[in-house]
């Protein structure tokens, strides 16, 4: 017996709405993790979607899976900015957009880059979403070494570590949000074959580097 009308009517609000309310957890869910990192609640993101904590578990079943989610769109964006690299006609100014555009998504995601430490939190979908990008940087990699752009001994892993050691970076120095841009542009001219160097940005100063040695994770992150 087919559903009546009416039924039919009464089905379709629903729909859109479950589809509203999904959508806002994962819009609130990508503001919470990028501005407080892992340690947020489902509490925390039902406050900011502006809905009950139920309507959440609703639609994911724990915190991880929103996490999953999350992850799987920003790594989406990565690749998407990889392959927008690969059609740069200069592979070392592909493979610089690269490098400034996702460490860039970096500093403003806490939560991207605690994962960075924590890989096991990604789940299946996750690893074959970064086996996805790591074929793309190889990519990248390569085309820069036919072009002669890029040192042939520097090989895509070189990039993965890049991402750890500027995220590490990122985490000390939060007072001085550009100092990444220093060191990413120190890798870059470092890997070029193409004279001449450009200037780097400025250095750091004295006590901009003890606070950076004297960084605790403990007074950054109270319990």
């Amino acid at each position: 017996m087919s559903p009546q009308p009416s039924a039919l009517a009464s089905r379709r609000p629903q729909r859109r709405d479950a589809a509203q309310n999904r959508g806002r957890i994962l819009a609130a869910a990508h503001e919470v993790f990028a501005e407080q990192g892992l340690s947020v609640t489902l509490d925390n993101i039902a406050h900011h979607a502006g809905v009950g904590v139920g309507t959440i578990y609703r639609n994911y079943p724990n915190k991880d899976t929103l996490l999953a989610e999350v992850m799987a769109d920003i790594t989406h964006t990565a690749i998407a900015t990889a392959q927008e690299a690969l059609t740069f006609p200069d592979a070392w100014e592909g493979l610089r957009h690269f490098l400034h555009e996702t460490v860039g998504l970096q500093a403003r995601h806490r939560a991207l880059r605690e994962i960075m430490f924590s890989p096991d939190k990604l789940g299946a979908a996750g690893h074959a979403q970064a086996q996805e990008l790591t074929a793309v940087l190889q990519s990248l990699t390569e085309r820069g070494h036919a072009q002669g752009k890029v040192r042939a001994d520097i090989t895509h892993q070189d990039l993965r570590v890049l991402h750890l050691m500027l995220s590490a970076l990122l985490e000390r120095s939060a007072g001085q949000p550009e100092l990444w841009i220093r060191y990413a542009e120190l890798f870059l001219e470092a890997v070029s074959v193409r004279p001449p160097p450009r200037p780097l940005p400025p250095a750091p100063g004295e006590e901009d580097v003890a606070r950076l040695l004297a960084w605790n994770p403990a007074k950054e992150n109270p319990a």
